[in-house]
This record gives C-alpha cells, structure tokens and sequence, in this order.
C-alpha cells in the first residue's frame, strides 16, 4: 500500500531512522527559534481573524464603547485593516500581533491612561489526514503542542503507526517535513513539535490494517459468489435426483 504526501525527504528519514534511532527526525529548510511562539513572529494578512480584548476600559469611556470589551473577533478587511471604535480603521496587514497590540495601545492612550490590550490571530488551524476521525484543529493558544491536537482527535488509534507520524510545515512546494515517533517519550521534548497555523499531520496506517480495509470490499463479492456457487450446486444435484 503506498503511503499518502511522499517526498523525497521520507528516504532520508528511512536513512536516518536506522542509523541513529532519534525520537524526531527534521528536515527543515530554515532553523527558526521554535521556543518563541510562531504565531507571534507570523505577519497579519487579509482574512485573517483577530480577537481584541480591552483589558482595563474606564467605566467613563463605557457608554461610548459598548460591547467593546466583549467583542471577539475582527476580520482584516482586502486593504489590510481592521475598524474599531474611537480610532477607527487600523492598518494591522504586515504586522505582527504583538506590534499590533503596541500600535493599538499606543492609539487608545489618546483617551485614557496605560491602556492595556491583548490581541490574538483565531482563525489559524492545523489539519489532520490518514487515520485520524478529525479534520482540523483550530489553534486556540500560541503555543499548542502536538500532543495536545492529538488528543483532541481522539488519540492515535490502535490501527495507527505511533512510531511514524508525519508533520508537512511551511510552503507545500518546500515544505518542513518533522517525523515523530511517539512510542518514545522523549520526543515530547522537541520544541518543533509546537503546532504552526497550517500544519498537516499526517497520521499513517499500519500495513495489515490498511490490507484488510483494502480487501473487506472484496470479501462480500467472494461471499456472494460462494453462496451462489454453493446454490448452484444444491439445485443441480436435486435435479439430478429427480
């Protein structure tokens, strides 16, 4: 059975496997600080969903901004901004959430003193393939560790390699390909293994389970033809008695 999202990096990892046995085995086209949350280094786009929060609106400016402290979620609109109340459209596309968080408290200390403002992209999701019943993840902290996404798909599943799953990251034409193997616990301790908007994991299925999912099909024709068979053979032997 071939494997899904081969590439030529999965015959280094077979190399590598072998030769040194490492829990997680990388190739990665560019060595980012992984213990620095991504998506606070990640550029805002159009599209993207960020969740503003005002931390400590005075009651004064309340009546003016209802609603403000509880609102969610602000789309980035085609020309990169977002609107808010009292200072109106914000150009955000091209900046990172924390620089977003700065501009925007730096604006609001126009109106009232030390504002203090948490910003967060929300809409940045992590897709599950192969033998998982999960599709997607959104990623609803900074930092999210495999792990966590794993158990919200229900776990690896007893039909499921846990020494072979794959993380495809970054561009698909010169992806970071990251093989975990599960089975030892210290793979946990790589810090690549912190979920990036984006990810695909792919979770592969063992040989004999994937052979026997591929025949079941088979088995009912074999079935039917057997019983037809049989019945054949019945009728033919009753005619010849008679």
């Amino acid at each position: 059975m071939a494997s899904l999202l081969q590439s030529p990096a999965d015959k280094i990892y077979s190399q590598e496997k072998h030769t040194t046995k490492a829990p997680v085995i990388k190739y990665l086209h560019s060595e980012e600080d992984t213990n620095v949350s991504f998506l606070s280094r990640r550029k805002i786009k159009v599209d993207d969903e960020l969740a503003i929060r005002f931390l400590n609106m005075p009651s004064e400016l309340s009546p003016e901004i209802k609603g403000t402290e509880a609102k969610e979620s602000y789309t980035v609109d085609f020309e990169g901004n977002i609107s808010l109340l009292l200072i109106g459209r914000v150009q955000v596309a091209g900046l990172t959430s924390i620089e977003v968080r700065q501009k925007l408290e730096k604006a609001y200390a126009h109106y009232y003193r030390d504002p203090q403002i948490d910003v967060r992209l929300i809409n940045q999701k992590v897709f599950f393939i192969g033998e998982t019943s999960q599709k997607a993840f959104l990623l609803q902290k900074e930092r999210t560790h495999l792990i966590e996404v794993l158990a919200e798909a229900g776990g690896i599943v007893p039909t499921a390699k846990p020494h072979k799953i794959k993380i495809i990251r970054g561009s698909y034409s010169n992806p970071d390909i990251i093989w975990v193997d599960f089975t030892k616990l210290s793979s946990l301790d790589d810090p690549t293994l912190y979920m990036q908007p984006g990810d695909i994991v792919y979770i592969q299925t063992k040989a004999l389970s994937a052979f026997v999912r591929e025949i079941a099909p088979l088995m009912g024709i074999i079935s039917i033809a057997n019983f037809s068979l049989n019945l054949y053979n019945l009728i033919y032997l009753m005619t010849k008695r008679n």
